[in-house]
């Protein structure tokens, strides 16, 4: 009895795990992962599940993974959660949303509105530039590097607005 209480407790052990990413394969409809795990355990082509509408794909290394091993299969794990504490970004207030990258790359949503900001990870670095599709003109934002959002705010619209008010049809 004691044995098949062991082996039931072994099992429910393996169940969930934390594990360091070492490589992704981003072919396929699946990111497939390559994981060390317990004891320096490597772990191949495990499935990684994404949240719909939202791909991620992260930089081997560094990030953790969160795996789940169904039934206790060290053979059959999914990953379920990626996140990488080097490059997350602090002083957020309650509340707040962040989307980000390892260069420093973030799109904020906060109470003063939404931020994007473009940079790197060694810190800020204004790289984004726009063209206007009918002047030709390149300008690299508001100031450069950053936007500011507050209210509504429609690209669609806004280009089109633009578009009719500064050309007529002749």
């Amino acid at each position: 009895m004691t044995d098949i209480i062991n082996k039931l407790k072994n099992k429910i052990y393996l169940l969930i795990g934390r594990a360091i990413l070492k490589a992704v394969n981003n072919k396929g409809n699946i990111q497939k992962l390559k994981v060390t795990g317990l004891y320096n355990e490597t772990i191949s082509d495990v499935d990684r599940i994404q949240e719909y509408g939202l791909e991620t794909y992260p930089k081997a290394g560094t990030a953790e993974v969160v795996i789940l091993f169904p039934n206790g299969n060290r053979d059959g794990g999914v990953v379920i959660k990626v996140g990488d504490k080097t490059y997350r970004p602090s002083g957020q207030s309650e509340g707040d949303v962040y989307l980000y990258d390892y260069r420093g790359t973030e799109i904020k949503i906060d109470s003063a509105g939404i931020t994007l900001k473009s940079g790197d990870a060694s810190g800020w670095k204004p790289n984004v530039l726009t063209t206007d599709p009918f002047s030709g003109v390149t300008h690299g934002g508001i100031p450069a590097g950053i936007i500011k959002l507050k209210g509504e705010w429609n690209v669609s619209n806004w280009w089109c607005n633009r578009y009719f008010n500064e050309n007529s049809f002749r």
